[in-house]
């Protein structure tokens, strides 16, 4: 008779930092180009 497997471990969850809400324009570089809501 084999072993029983083992149950194998969940990898833990990444976690995601939290973007700017207000950043500079990839294009013209302006300062508040860009805004996410």
């Amino acid at each position: 008779m084999g072993k029983r497997k083992s149950k194998a471990k969940s990898a833990p969850k990444k976690r995601m930092d939290k973007l700017d809400a207000i950043f500079s324009c990839p294009f013209c570089n302006h300062g508040t180009g860009v805004e996410c809501r």
